[in-house]
């Protein structure tokens, strides 16, 4: 298994294509991370410090991280080698295994693990942000529902029919987070120098400093479009494909 050849090397199917491969890869993975970045202050925000959470994220997600993505590696690599080809969706793998005690135990992980995995990762941010659009309406409980009604409009299963199509989401809704983390991020550390008035952000009054003018939501509008309108043909081709 350690063994097998790159397939970027000579007289291989991806020769001489490293960098095609590579920037799509590390751009899809910073599209994931963008997801993480916008949610992480609905957890954080139960730190009992800034240091505690700077901890917490640090000792928690990048050697999680690390070690998934070499299980996943690893598994792959030796599906190559037992079945002769490559099998990346973890279902398929389950549907060649023989011992049925072995599939109903990774069936059951595979579920606990998407379900614990979508509910922290993917319900807890837009459950919250639905809430506080009507928060005398909605509660987190009704805002879980939504969520995982316009889940279902998104039609995931048309994006895992493959994981070219996949990476090409991650691609697109990369361009789509990418301006919305980097004007909160440089709002906070270069405008704000890290500092925040508590009272005014939960405030409507013209006077708050967070109450913006034209001028000011202007640029983050332009920002925003310029952004989405770069993974908008993408996300486009994909749906209709």
């Amino acid at each position: 298994m350690l063994s097998a050849p790159s397939q970027f090397g000579a007289g291989m199917p991806l020769q001489g294509r490293f960098w095609q491969v590579a920037v799509p890869a590390v751009t899809a993975n910073v599209g994931y991370w963008a997801t993480l970045s916008l949610n992480i202050p609905d957890f954080s925000r139960y730190a009992v410090s800034q240091r505690a959470q700077l901890l917490g994220q640090a000792a928690g997600l990048p050697p999680a991280m690390a070690l998934f993505s070499f299980v996943g590696l690893a598994v792959t690599s030796a599906t190559v080698v037992i079945y002769g080809v490559p099998v990346t969706d973890p279902v398929q793998l389950l549907s060649r295994m023989q011992q049925p005690l072995a599939v109903c135990v990774s069936l059951f992980g595979l579920m606990l693990a998407t379900l614990t995995t979508n509910i922290a990762a993917n319900v807890v941010a837009p459950a919250n942000a639905i809430v506080n659009v009507a928060p005398r309406a909605v509660s987190f409980t009704t805002g879980g529902v939504i969520t995982a009604l316009l889940g279902l409009c998104v039609m995931p299963w048309r994006l895992m029919a493959s994981s070219g199509g996949f990476v090409n989401w991650l691609v697109a809704y990369s361009a789509l987070l990418g301006p919305v983390v980097g004007v909160v991020a440089a709002d906070y550390h270069l405008v704000r120098r890290r500092r925040l008035h508590m009272d005014d952000l939960y405030s409507m009054s013209p006077e708050g400093q967070y109450w913006y003018q034209v001028s000011h939501a202007t640029i983050w509008v332009f920002t925003r479009v310029g952004g989405a309108a770069s993974g908008h043909q993408r996300m486009t081709e994909l749906h209709c494909h």
